[in-house]
Parts: C-alpha cells; sequence; structure tokens
C-alpha cells in the first residue's frame, strides 16, 4: 500500500525592504518554485482520486438510504463535497497552462 501524501504548508514569501535581503528572498523563491513543480498530481492520480470520490459519494448515499440518521447525512456532505471538488481539480487546467 502506498504511503499517504504529506501536507507542508509553507509561510507566504514577504518582498524583502532591504537590498541586502533580497538574496535570501531570492533563494526561497527558486526553492518554492521547485516545491510547487514537484507536488503536481499526475494524471493518473488525478484519475484515481476523481474516481474513488466518485466511489466514496455512491456508498455514503447508500448508507444514507438505509439508516436517514444525521451522521449517515453528513457523511454524504462531505463525500458529494469531495467529489466536486475533485471534479473541478480533473476538469479544469492548471493555472500555468495556456487556455486554447
Amino acid at each position: 500500500m502506498s504511503r499517504p501524501l504529506e501536507l507542508t504548508v509553507y509561510p507566504k514569501l514577504e518582498r524583502p525592504r532591504r537590498g541586502e535581503d533580497i538574496m535570501a528572498y531570492r533563494s526561497q523563491f527558486i526553492d518554492e518554485q521547485l516545491i510547487v513543480q514537484a507536488k503536481r498530481l499526475t494524471d493518473a492520480e488525478l484519475a484515481s482520486e476523481f474516481h474513488k470520490s466518485t466511489a466514496d459519494f455512491q456508498s455514503s448515499h447508500s448508507f444514507y438510504l438505509l439508516f436517514e440518521d444525521e451522521e449517515s447525512e453528513q457523511r454524504l456532505d462531505r463525500a458529494r463535497d469531495w467529489m466536486f471538488r475533485m471534479e473541478l481539480f480533473a476538469t479544469l487546467p492548471n493555472h500555468d497552462e495556456e487556455q486554447s
């Protein structure tokens, strides 16, 4: 089984106000760009996540139809939201891709 993706949150880069801080800023900016390029989902990974989210929604819907309680309704709502997010990621172009 593959290990889960790890999320690392980096603080927003603040533009330096003094000339002596520019090299550190530039170095950090380059590092950030390398991370952004390396942390993309491939098309196969994205398709897998999308289909998994669809299956999760379908199973949540089945649970909701069986039990119709508050917990299964919340589970259904979370699964629906996640499925819609994955659909957006799967269908919209990346921010740095040219629109055709």
